[in-house]
């Protein structure tokens, strides 16, 4: 190969007849004999630079030091097809350079149509280390690390279609990236590196650039050419490309929703790396039955491995296809990611649902990414995917790309010696969002996973702490209520986990004094450590210098944990659970903590959780179900070692109890605004859905000044109180009295979800026999009136009910209550009610009840709600009697209109908020009886 060196690098610009660099003999090159060189339209080739770049022996770089933008940069090129290849090694000098760019440019707007990007992206989300996509909506898609090594990078690009993949080291990183616009102007773009550097930063390296036209092999067949096999029953038709086995069509209900798939698999060994796409199948054998169909394929590129495609239509009208790969040559990693076009149609007419954080670093709103479903604009129909099953074991959800065309998703790495498989399921709606997290909330096999024991405090579980000092002045105040806290110094985060080691001691004079000294001040707090999945080089494992605690990675280094720890920011490693010897280690280290130190419950963080890792040693993926078996025996780990132990997550893992939802200021102060609010008020809408009847979320990391969302949601939602500020304690109550509140999500006609531009939230719960109505106002104020579908509420219209509506305090305010009262009365049930609307952020909250009830006191605690379901009282209405059950002493509950009730219980006649009536008061917990409606006021 022909090699040229720069003499001379200038501003002007440089003739060449050929832009090659290398660096090394040794470099391996891709065969570009059949690779024409792109024709300019001034028939000649040209490179930009700026005076920085320097010229070495054996190729382009820029020097070390300086504070300025370098780049490199070619005129318009004109491109005769509409694909083209770029590819080029490059050297990081390091991989936390200010900012780095790849870019594809429009000669004409000097917009780009592409940009990939390492480095810094803005004042409060630097990342480091990683190249990253930007989305035609501005969204950051991480493709893979960024290394300072020699890197071969290539990305090819379909102008055609509008999208591009990207490659590092031969190894396909994403598909069908979205360019940000459609080629225009004769077809021309200009090709652009820039770096923008500061003192102190390495420079960077560049070699070997060239860029062509990219000979497309295979071309699909068009949709009048392909012959189908059709699988289907009353709603579901599934169509078949019958020489290569994709799916050529979907449709449900008469509707189309889905086009071809293009799935992808990935095989690698020590040796070699590559991906073969799903078009290039061939089918050598088809088997069907009334609801099945097995493909027998083979794909040139996957060459000795056989690929078994399984459809089926499922009975509760879903669609699952597995692939299997069987293996009959040599062995190594066998990677399947299945991707799905929408229809063309159901594309145009319909949007993408699942959500990402929608708040950027600046407070902007920024649009929704899909997480693997799609709903029609109307929100009555839609589709999504999930994966089901790796060889044949029920495995979690994982997450989907974002993408805007189609549903793509990860399944499954494996080993493969004999055989590995991978199934989705491809989810018809009938409805809108919600209708697909119920769905996948409520399998059966995932219900399982959450069917733990619950003990009888977590009822009266007021508030989570994560103490850092050891104050308890917090649970002094809530008891008899119980509070949580994780005491971090208790184990150094990520870091060294062992009882004894010496972090924990240089953290307290006496850490295992800590717990007794606190319960003995305040007893109904419940204590864990803290702990996760990773262990860093400051730890008494990474210490033993054991490979087998580690994951080791293709080049046999241990695999970095990509998270420093808390422990003076120490670079962290993924533990191997799937060696014995380390699990056992594991296990008994917590076992010893648990029971040696009287915890009460096992906090775990969410680093190194749920990571299917490749380890080149064992030759072995860590799985999703070898997860769950982890957590399943850590679970036994815990109930064996503790009284009443629960399980707190970081997220919502299996087997656990409660979960956090772990968000920042930035987005608690977003949902107090009226145009930031949407995006994050439907994840918190969609966590809502999707919750498991007696799990319980705890929202965290707001502060003082991200009130009043933080309580607003946490009481609207039942979910559990975060911050230890005593002055809280109302509006942690009121939460609590919420608890396990069940979303109604069609009881309020056309929701707030359904709407464009809504000025509120609005939600129906059931607690007991009582419906909660609850609003968060996003507007000038005013009111909002609802429809209510009261057969979804099982409310009678006409019938009597009473209504109790009170407005949340700012818990910011000064107030001593977290409800100031508006109204209460006795009404005739109608399909329609107006609701008050509270300041921005703020709740209001309506009881609509069949029992004229409301609880006053529950124990030595003024009740916040007046619900007459909650933590420590039921009531209930059986025919003229009303039943109360306390599960504390001294219970005081108010009867209103009326003169006096027929009951041996201590009662007076009583004014709330100037509506007449009568207080019963309840000195010990037990069950009563007592006759309403007698004497009427």
């Amino acid at each position: 190969m022909n090699r040229f060196l720069w003499t001379r690098i200038i501003l002007t610009v440089i003739l060449l007849s050929l832009f090659v660099f290398s660096y090394s003999d040794s470099i391996y090159y891709e065969d570009f004999e059949n690779y024409p060189n792109i024709i300019l339209s001034s028939d000649s080739q040209y490179l930009q630079s700026n005076s920085s770049a320097k010229v070495g022996d054996k190729c382009l770089f820029f020097e070390d030091g300086k504070s300025e933008k370098y780049f490199i940069r070619t005129d318009a090129l004109s491109v005769n097809k509409n694909y083209v290849k770029v590819s080029f090694w490059l050297k990081l000098g390091q991989v936390d350079l200010y900012n780095f760019n790849i870019n594809i440019k429009d000669p004409i707007t000097q917009k780009n149509f592409m940009s990939i990007m390492e480095g810094y992206t803005g004042s409060d989300n630097t990342v480091w280390g990683s190249y990253r996509f930007v989305d035609p909506d501005g969204n950051w898609i991480n493709l893979c690390k960024a290394l300072p090594e020699w890197t071969f990078i290539e990305i090819d690009l379909d102008f055609d279609n509008n999208i591009c993949d990207f490659y590092v080291n031969k190894d396909h990183i994403l598909t069908d990236l979205p360019l940000n616009h459609k080629l225009k102007y004769r077809g021309e773009f200009i090709f652009e590196i820039a770096g923008h550097s500061s003192k102190g930063q390495k420079g960077w390296y560049l070699d070997d650039l060239r860029i062509g036209e990219n000979k497309i092999s295979v071309k699909e067949e068009s949709a009048q050419s392909i012959k189908s096999i059709e699988l289907k029953n009353k709603k579901i038709t599934l169509k078949l490309n019958e020489n290569t086995g994709q799916i050529f069509s979907l449709s449900f209900m008469g509707r189309l929703l889905c086009a071809s798939s293009k799935d992808y698999y990935k095989f690698e060994n020590r040796d070699k790396s590559y991906w073969a796409k799903e078009i290039y199948d061939k089918v050598k054998n088809v088997d069907m039955s009334s609801n099945k169909i097995v493909l027998s394929c083979e794909n040139d590129t996957l060459k000795d491995i056989e690929i078994h495609k399984i459809y089926e239509i499922q009975e509760d009208n879903t669609i699952t296809k597995e692939v299997e790969f069987i293996n009959n040559g040599e062995e190594g990693f066998i990677t399947y990611k299945a991707n799905i076009d929408y229809d063309e149609n159901f594309l145009k007419e319909s949007f993408p649902e699942g959500f990402m954080l929608g708040i950027d670093n600046k407070g902007e709103e920024s649009a929704s990414l899909a997480k693997g479903y799609r709903i029609n604009n109307k929100n009555t129909y839609g589709i999504g995917i999930l994966r089901d099953r790796v060889n044949g074991k029920f495995v979690m959800p994982s997450s989907c790309d974002p993408s805007m065309s189609s549903m793509s998703s990860k399944v499954f790495s494996d080993y493969l010696t004999d055989k590995a498989s991978g199934r989705i399921r491809l989810v018809p709606i009938e409805g809108d969002f919600i209708d697909f997290t119920k769905y996948v909330n409520s399998r059966k096999e995932l219900l399982e996973v959450f069917n733990v024991k619950r003990p009888k405090w977590l009822d009266s579980l007021v508030c989570d702490i994560m103490y850092l000092t050891g104050n308890v002045e917090y649970e002094k105040q809530a008891a008899p209520l119980y509070t949580t806290s994780t005491i971090w110094f208790l184990n150094p985060p990520w870091g060294n986990w062992a009882s004894e080691s010496d972090p924990p001691k240089s953290s307290h004079p006496n850490v295992k004094g800590i717990i007794p000294d606190i319960r003995s001040q305040a007893p109904y707090t419940q204590i864990s450590s803290y702990t996760n999945t990773q262990f860093d080089i400051n730890s008494d494992i990474y210490k033993l210098n054991d490979p087998d605690f580690f994951v080791i990675d293709r080049e046999g280094n241990y695999t970095d944990g990509g998270v420093p720890s808390d422990s003076e920011g120490a670079k962290t490693f993924m533990l191997q659970i799937l060696n014995p010897k380390v699990k056992e280690y594991w296990m008994n280290m917590h076992a010893d903590k648990l029971k040696g130190w009287n915890e009460n419950f096992f906090y775990m963080d969410g680093p190194g959780a749920y990571e299917e890792l490749l380890d080149y040693k064992q030759s072995r993926v860590i799985q999703n179900y070898d997860w769950l078996d982890f957590y399943k025996e850590l679970r036994e780990v815990i109930d064996n070692n503790t009284e009443e132990g629960i399980f707190f997550t970081n997220g919502r893992q299996p087997f656990s109890n409660i979960g956090y939802i772990e968000w920042r200021d930035r987005e608690w102060k977003a949902l107090a605004t009226k145009d930031k609010w949407k995006y994050i008020a439907k994840q918190m809408l969609e966590t809502k859905a999707g919750e498991i009847k007696g799990y319980i979320f705890c929202p965290t990391y707001g502060t003082d000044g991200a009130q009043p969302t933080i309580n607003t949601y946490c009481i609207c939602f039942g979910w559990l109180g975060h911050l230890n500020n005593i002055k809280f304690m109302p509006w942690h109550i009121a939460a609590l009295e919420y608890r396990d509140v069940e979303l109604i999500p069609k009881g309020i006609k056309n929701p707030w979800w359904h709407k464009d531009n809504p000025s509120y939230e609005a939600y129906a719960f059931r607690k007991g026999e009582n419906i909660i109505i609850n609003a968060v106002n996003h507007s000038d104020g005013g009111e909002c009136t609802l429809n209510l579908d009261l057969k979804e509420l099982g409310l009678s219209k006409g019938s009597d009910y009473y209504v109790l509506c009170q407005k949340m305090n700012d818990p910011m305010g000064g107030s001593e209550r977290a409800f100031d009262f508006i109204s209460f009365k006795k009404i005739k049930i109608t399909d329609t009610i107006k609701v008050p609307l509270n300041d921005i952020g703020c709740l209001t909250t309506v009881i609509i009840s069949p029992i004229g009830a409301v609880v006053l006191n529950t124990g030595a605690k003024v009740c916040q709600t007046g619900i007459n379901t909650n933590y420590g009282v039921n009531i209930i209405k059986k025919g003229k009697e009303i039943v109360i059950e306390t599960k504390y002493d001294n219970v005081e509950v108010f009867i209103p209109f009326v003169k006096k009730v027929n009951t041996e219980l201590a009662c007076e006649p009583y004014d709330y908020k100037g509506i007449g009536g009568v207080k019963i008061t309840i000195p010990q917990k037990g069950e009563y009886k007592i006759m309403q409606n007698v004497n009427k006021l």
